[in-house]
């Protein structure tokens, strides 16, 4: 699909496709302005409801999507608004709310389904109802009714320079069977406040601490294994209802034997199948992109033919910002 604008006033985007993985729109401008962490975060005191139009779905959306898949209705955090450049001052802040797993379930996961009423035969197209405005460009986050679950996922280096995946179990609902980020989830209300209680005032330290989170979960890494995370990159996954997802680039603090000796934490076993570790040439592959060269060729063939959607989303945001670091 061809570049285009996010938004009346956002930043140029475009559209990247990896086949049989999904879709995302990506732009390098609002990479590269979350590098400077200047975006602040406002949550709302009221939770997420469902508009009636959707809520209606959910007796039938739930047991379809339950099906063979272990669905857990946790807690997790929504958003209402595009980290959007803004030139000069700071950015207005950045609309949070919480919401659970199943409003996502019965809001954004329904762009993959066909949904037709039985009394009238008349089909329900989420992507034209819901996602595309008047003019069928694509709606900014502002604008949505869906809840929009904020997605976090993070790739981790060791200190010899090895990347950690994930390979998911088949009961994971999303990118099952293929290889994750090192860590990678849903932002959570937890991840907005300090260990101390307090509430966190910038999206990148809120981002930050979901990836961090997810990280420690999947892996069995500690808080104390983890030197620092970056947050590189955002897009919006189209068949998931065109949800905000943000990228990370983790340094860890441990190298690859003793990442290789860690196991998930007893909630996380059932969705990972191992972790595989890989030699990733991040400068290299940014340098790559940087000259034109599409992702396809400049990631690692099995990385390529394997990797999730966020995962390779998360590496080409994470080798654009050590490209632009040399």
């Amino acid at each position: 699909m061809a570049a285009r604008r996010l938004g009346a006033r956002g930043a140029a985007s475009e559209y990247l496709a990896v086949p049989a993985r999904g879709t995302a729109l990506v732009s390098a401008a609002i990479d590269r302005d979350l590098w400077e962490e200047r975006h602040t975060i406002d949550v709302a005191e009221e939770p997420y409801r469902l508009p009636p139009s959707l809520k209606a779905t959910a007796p039938h959306v739930l047991p379809l999507r339950a099906r063979g898949r272990l669905l857990f209705n946790g807690p997790i955090v929504g958003m209402r608004g595009d980290p959007l450049p803004a030139a000069g001052a700071r950015p207005a802040p950045i609309r949070l709310h919480r919401a659970r797993f199943f409003d996502a379930v019965c809001s954004n996961e329904l762009a993959a389904l066909r949904i037709t009423r039985t009394d009238t035969g008349e089909e329900y197209d989420l992507r034209k109802a819901e996602l595309t405005d008047t003019a069928g460009a694509l709606r900014e986050l502002s604008g949505s009714t869906l809840a929009d679950l904020v997605g976090v996922s993070t790739v981790a280096f060791t200190t010899d320079g090895k990347l950690v995946t994930v390979r998911q179990s088949s009961l994971n609902s999303v990118s099952g069977l293929l290889l994750a980020p090192s860590g990678s989830g849903s932002l959570e209300p937890r991840d907005l406040r300090t260990p101390d209680g307090s509430p966190r005032r910038f999206l990148h330290t809120a981002v930050r601490a979901g990836m961090e989170r997810e990280l420690c979960e999947e892996s069995g890494l500690t808080p104390a294994d983890v030197r620092e995370t970056k947050v590189v990159g955002f897009a919006r996954w189209m068949e998931r209802g065109a949800k905000p997802e943000f990228f990370g680039l983790t340094r860890l603090a441990v190298g690859s034997a003793e990442v290789t000796r860690r196991r998930p934490v007893s909630g996380e076993r059932l969705y990972s199948a191992g972790l595989t570790l890989f030699d990733v040439d991040l400068p290299a592959i940014g340098a790559a992109l940087a000259g034109g060269v599409p992702l396809s060729e400049a990631l690692p063939p099995r990385l390529w033919e394997d990797g999730s959607l966020p995962l390779l989303l998360a590496l080409r945001a994470a080798a654009a910002w050590q490209a632009a670091r040399v």
